[in-house]
């Protein structure tokens, strides 16, 4: 079999898997309720069973698993409605579809077939299973029902920030009870900025203190004594070592990074040390690159490891320990500081750290596509025509 039979067959293979997913989900009428992390305890999942929030916009926020759509699947052939992971998008489309929220975010790679969800979203027809609690049908509606989807692809670099995550960010939008009106501001005009400064200032906000704790935690976790470790590179792998020098063979030839005289050219030049120099003969000087769940990067020009901490300020999070951090936003850490503290008992490891990095957001990202989708949405036809379902039944 030739490579074109072997895609030709692979695309009718998930054409097939598709359609009798979508076959068994569209029988799935899903639960009212589910446990909630917030209040400890089972809550409805539709916000619209409490008449308090009746009149409420509903959004559902959602960052689906992107191995099915990414660069990484794509170049070996693999991924795609095949991959594993596909499933639990699958499941999560049809949940939406059920309980219909006024507004629904989504993040992903950018090759996400978002057109695929549009279609899953917007088919209204008779016999499709809906939650009780959807927006009531309305007889002066005039048009068609219907979600209505903006896509937006930008990384952290284009908000002016040094830390690159190229990502596609959608909006659906119930309409017509939802509208998103921004009129001539684009999403480019409100957020994007021209960069200042340059990815050492998530290093130069790592305290010396920090660092140190965290090379002999990294020793540690490899059975070392960590007393006894005298630098940085003891707390390497040995094959994570091998592959410095690789990089640090690589960075002192003929390239663009050092000048004739062997002064490096750039204030830093961060190389993944997981990879080999001979496949990825690529390092990053103007921002610091999207974390992948076991990257350990390295800065070839001062000859340092690259602190997990670092991970999470480049990603937006302000971990409390960063200094000139003032208190308050210190405090906006979204998790328990104790998780990443090196002293706790219940302190995280280093690799489950970067898991936590690697696979998050940037945080200025989420906020940006979430306040533009907020600022341009007009509610009112929720607020003026909210036919409550409760109310209906106990006036019966």
């Amino acid at each position: 079999m030739d490579k074109g039979e072997f895609l030709a067959n692979k695309q009718k293979l998930e054409a097939a898997y598709v359609g009798v997913l979508k076959e068994y989900l569209s029988d799935v009428e899903f639960m009212e309720s589910d446990f909630c992390l917030v209040h400890q305890q089972n809550c409805f999942i539709s916000p619209r069973r409490d008449l308090d929030h009746q009149r409420s916009l509903w959004v559902e926020a959602s960052g689906n698993t992107c191995c099915p759509w990414s660069a990484m699947a794509r170049a070996v052939q693999t991924g795609g409605w095949l991959d594993v992971a596909s499933l639990p998008f699958m499941v999560w489309c049809f949940s939406v579809r059920f309980y219909e929220p006024d507004l629904i975010l989504q993040e992903n790679v950018c090759r996400f077939p978002e057109q695929e969800l549009l279609a899953i979203l917007n088919d209204f027809s008779d016999g499709v299973l809906k939650d009780l609690w959807t927006r009531p049908f309305d007889a002066e509606e005039g048009t068609q029902r219907c979600y209505k989807m903006q896509v937006h692809s930008f990384s952290p670099t284009d908000l002016g920030i040094p830390s690159n995550r190229q990502r596609q960010y959608a909006s659906f939008s119930l309409s017509p009870w939802v509208k998103i009106e921004t009129g001539a501001l684009t999403f480019e005009a409100i957020f994007h900025r021209s960069r200042r400064v340059g990815p050492e200032v998530y290093l130069n906000a790592v305290p010396n203190s920090v660092l140190i704790s965290e090379i002999k935690s990294e020793a540690k976790n490899r059975g070392w004594d960590g007393t006894k470790v005298l630098t940085q590179h003891d707390a390497l792998s040995t094959g994570n070592r091998g592959r410095l020098e690789s990089w640090q063979c690589w960075a002192s030839r003929g390239t663009a990074l050092r000048d004739k005289n062997g002064v490096w050219q750039h204030r830093l030049a961060l190389a993944d040390v997981t990879q080999n120099p001979r496949f990825k003969n690529r390092v990053d000087v103007d921002y610091m690159p999207c974390l992948l769940t076991h990257t350990v990067l390295w800065d070839l020009v001062t000859d340092s490891m690259v602190p997990v901490m670092a991970h999470w300020l480049a990603q937006g999070f302000p971990h409390p320990s960063a200094v000139l951090l003032s208190p308050d936003i210190a405090r906006s850490f979204p998790f328990d500081p104790s998780l990443i503290e090196y002293v706790s008992e219940r302190a995280l490891p280093l690799s489950a750290q970067r898991i936590l990095t690697g696979n998050a957001m940037h945080g200025s990202c989420i906020g940006s596509w979430f306040l533009f989708n907020m600022v341009g949405t007009d509610t009112t036809r929720i607020q003026a025509h909210m036919d409550s379902p409760v109310e209906s039944l106990s006036s019966l």
